[in-house]
């Protein structure tokens, strides 16, 4: 069955590319070099703090788990930990890294963990046609710090499983308990993505009052 059966960005049609389409796209490839931009991004004051207090990181939209070994050099934490809904994927998640652990949803998270300390969610909420409500439940599960790679005012026509166009006005300054404390465009490799990229850094209160 191809991915055109299925309504794009339903659990079928990523469970068919991931069965049918990542890997030979080179997503493993892009999922490596996207989160390597975003860890070179980081602002120094988080990366040292996340380096001093290596809890529990988690991977949000990990698809098959690449972005995870990265995480872990560049901040050897306690446990690291990816989060995706496809199955298809977990399953090669698991196989690929079993050092790691894997859930399909922040409820299967919470069964064995309260919060995690800091998120990364590299590359996904443009998949979604409400991404600030994706991006509110994800900071409920936050206790310090949430960091977002998205396209930056990517061109039209969109990539075909991309519902959203991101600038810098985009994001709100406070949501929940939690505030926008860092924006920056970088400029990538047209190899895995022609255009650029926006990180958006947000804080919670108990991180600011440290």
């Amino acid at each position: 069955m191809s991915i055109s059966e299925h309504d794009v960005n339903s659990l079928e049609w990523w469970d068919n590319y991931f069965t049918h389409h990542w890997e030979e796209n080179l997503g493993c490839q892009q999922t490596a070099f996207f989160m390597s931009e975003l860890i070179r991004a980081i602002p120094s004051r988080e990366r040292e703090w996340i380096r001093e207090h290596p809890k529990t990181l988690v991977d949000w939209g990990c698809a098959l788990g690449d972005g995870l070994p990265l995480l872990a050099q560049a901040f050897m934490p306690q446990r690291l930990v990816g989060i995706d809904f496809s199955p298809i994927s977990l399953s090669k998640a698991r196989t690929r890294y079993p050092e790691y652990f894997f859930y399909e949803s922040w409820e299967q998270f919470r069964l064995h963990y309260s919060q995690a300390q800091v998120v990364f969610n590299s590359n996904c909420l443009e998949h979604f046609a409400e991404p600030l409500v994706i991006l509110q439940e994800g900071l409920r599960n936050t206790e310090y710090l949430y960091f977002i790679l998205v396209p930056y005012r990517e061109q039209e026509p969109l990539c075909a499983s991309h519902c959203q166009i991101f600038d810098k006005n985009h994001f709100p300054l406070v949501i929940d308990d939690f505030t926008l404390i860092h924006q920056h465009v970088i400029k990538t490799d047209p190899t895995y993505w022609d255009g650029e990229q926006l990180l958006v850094v947000y804080a919670s209160k108990k991180y600011l009052l440290k």
